[in-house]
């Protein structure tokens, strides 16, 4: 499974940094009356875009069949040694695990009665305040110093202005 998702991340790869690649991808897809929207790469932060990955390249898979029969010397898309028809079943595969945890329940205890690792919290409410105070506390001490230094130049302005007008 993870050699055939290292095709597709290739594969998508190399028409996003390729223009010319992707343009004729663009081409191939308006002849074969397919949408012409670029091809997606999986962002690891994002739990979901590797079916998003999957389900556009079974979309534009007509055009880049014919992208590499086309250009089958260039080094766009790996050698596909095994059954197209057994790789796609497995894109399917993953498609409807996605499709079946498309969303999922986030659950809080706040009684502390569940013992599971993902229940329990790190730092309690103690911890957190005094790590917002810490800030918070040197913000408002720097805003203070500040506007004492401009209140103090303020009165320095006008004791310079109260001296020329007495001379």
């Amino acid at each position: 499974m993870s050699e055939l998702l290292h095709k597709v991340r290739a594969v998508c790869a190399r028409f996003q940094r390729s223009h010319p690649a992707a343009a004729r991808l663009s081409a191939l897809q308006h002849n074969f009356g397919l949408p012409t929207d670029r091809l997606i790469c999986d962002v690891p932060t994002r739990w979901n875009s590797t079916l998003h990955m999957l389900e556009r390249l079974c979309e534009q898979q007509q055009a880049i069949v014919e992208f590499q029969l086309q250009h089958a010397r260039c080094s766009y898309i790996p050698d596909c040694k095994e059954n197209f028809t057994e790789i796609a079943m497995h894109v399917q595969e993953i498609q409807g695990r996605f499709n079946k945890s498309a969303s999922f329940t986030c659950y809080f205890d706040p009684k502390g009665r569940q013992k599971s690792i993902i229940l329990i919290r790190k730092f309690g409410p103690q911890k957190m305040i005094s790590y917002f105070f810490w800030p918070a506390s040197m913000f408002t001490v720097g805003l203070f110093v500040v506007i004492i230094v401009k209140i103090s130049q303020y009165f320095a302005m006008v004791s310079v202005q109260v001296n020329k007008l007495n001379t």
